[in-house]
């Protein structure tokens, strides 16, 4: 666990209930870890510098926020439904709900200076710098 229930309470982000955190916790971290390639969770968050540990931590309560604010079944059908039918009686909600990306834009901010998104592929290549 990257983070607890005070941590994201003191960073004045949407009031989630206690009761809630985990679950909102658990769906953010797996979308977290899945766009970091699991870096943090293999090496663990302790061995990266301070100011990028408060950047993934940041990051984790923008994407709790962003499944508060768009709904969690964000994270498991990768949008949310503005309309339904079932059988003659059709529902829309009106709303521009279900463009969503399945990242919180803020997330791709935070990381993206910190390295954690890079995608490239470890090779034993001589001419790549850094393995």
């Amino acid at each position: 666990m990257y983070i607890d229930y005070e941590y994201y309470k003191c960073k004045c982000y949407v009031k989630l209930s206690e009761d809630d955190f985990p679950e909102y916790l658990f769906n953010a971290t797996q979308a977290i870890d899945n766009i970091t390639r699991y870096r943090v969770k293999v090496l663990g968050l302790n061995k990266f510098p301070d100011w990028i540990q408060e950047q993934f931590k940041q990051a984790l309560c923008a994407q709790i926020d962003y499944y508060c604010e768009f709904g969690l079944e964000l994270s498991l059908a990768g949008n949310t439904a503005d309309s339904f039918t079932v059988g003659k009686v059709s529902v829309s909600s009106g709303s521009n709900k279900g463009d969503e990306s399945l990242i919180c834009p803020k997330v791709i901010t935070l990381l993206e200076c910190t390295g954690l998104l890079d995608r490239s592929v470890a090779t034993l290549d001589h001419f790549q710098v850094g393995y």
